[in-house]
């Protein structure tokens, strides 16, 4: 297989339905007998190519005319009836602005991908070092000012209550979800840190609210968790606008003589607590966080409401950072989608 030649690899996923091709841009090799490899008769450029060959809208229709035998390992292409196929392309020279173009926005993609990742490592990092390692009563690196050992408790003596709706359904209600009305936040929504509105979407009616939340209204800064799928994630609530808190997700309210809304969020966060959870909670693959294994959590906490402020306040700095960058990625990630579909025919 040289550099430039493209590759059938006929596995079918939730992406590319019928297989994909996979172009060389590495450089001259050799490839299994399973893939077979076509290459280019005319001049092309194969960063065009190594895009246009990834679009559904191109490919699609061509893989349903071409493909000879299908199940659950993988799918053939007859070469008679795919070589037949037409698409339509430009000239050299705009394949390569295309293609050069492309390229440069996924450099942009790759390089604000790495400036994320480095900022999730750090704050993994501080996690670390800014909440006692096991067996101890004191972190690494301490708030200037503080000296008194951290308190250890069962984690429901600091909280007050759960608001928690596991088991309930709209159907149960008589209703549905909807399009439009009150964002219904799943465990989708809920990312270690902000509340992303965009994912997984679904939204109720204001009857819906009503008798949803039945005087259990969430409160700005409120802390939500998911308990499955994925477990784990926490935010706070960003606004004073109206949530329906939805099945995997549940919300607490605090003791406020005993705790923070923003020390409890980094505190869900930090490992001796997120390995707690992970280790009694229940279920197999797709474990879930009960109020059982909340209530024989145990976690050591400052004693002194400003310390969780300060450290709170380190944390705050850097999430809205790490806010900051995965907008600006997830634009990106828009732009790109849109340059792919005007860009090709």
């Amino acid at each position: 297989m040289r550099k430039g030649d493209i590759a059938f690899e006929g596995h079918p996923n939730k992406e590319f339905k019928f297989g994909r091709f996979v172009a060389n841009d590495i450089g001259d090799g050799v490839v299994s007998e399973l893939f077979p490899v076509y290459k280019h008769v005319r001049d092309y450029d194969s960063d065009y190519w190594k895009y246009a060959i990834h679009l559904n809208w191109i490919m699609t229709p061509i893989f349903a005319k071409s493909i000879t035998s299908s199940g659950n390992s993988s799918n053939k292409l007859d070469a008679k009836h795919f070589l037949r196929q037409e698409i339509r392309i430009p000239s050299l020279n705009e394949q390569q602005n295309i293609g050069d173009l492309l390229k440069k926005m996924d450099a942009i993609l790759t390089l604000h991908e790495e400036k994320l990742g480095q900022l999730k490592a750090l704050k993994r990092g501080m996690l670390q070092k800014l909440f006692p390692a096991q067996g101890d009563v004191v972190p690494v690196l301490r708030q200037k000012g503080f000296k008194d050992a951290w308190k250890k408790h069962k984690f429901m003596e600091s909280i007050d209550s759960i608001t928690d709706f596991r088991g309930r359904t709209p159907k149960k209600l008589g209703m549905n979800w909807s399009t439009e009305g009150v964002l219904a936040l799943s465990a989708q929504n809920v990312k270690d840190g902000y509340i992303d509105k965009t994912i997984d979407a679904h939204y109720g009616s204001q009857d819906l609210y009503d008798k949803w939340m039945g005087g259990r209204e969430l409160h700005k800064g409120q802390v939500v968790f998911t308990t499955e799928a994925p477990m784990g994630n926490v935010a706070r609530i960003p606004d004073e606008n109206k949530y329906i808190l939805s099945q995997r997700t549940i919300a607490f309210n605090i003791k406020e003589d005993m705790l923070t809304e923003s020390f409890l969020m980094y505190l869900l966060e930090s490992p001796g607590v997120r390995n707690n959870l992970l280790r009694f909670s229940s279920g197999g693959t797709a474990k879930g966080v009960s109020q059982k294994t909340l209530s024989s959590l145990m976690v050591i906490i400052p004693t002194s409401l400003k310390e969780q402020a300060r450290i709170s306040f380190e944390f705050y700095n850097l999430d809205y950072l790490i806010t900051l960058h995965q907008h600006k990625l997830d634009k990106l990630h828009s732009l790109k989608k849109f340059l792919l579909q005007n860009l090709f025919i």
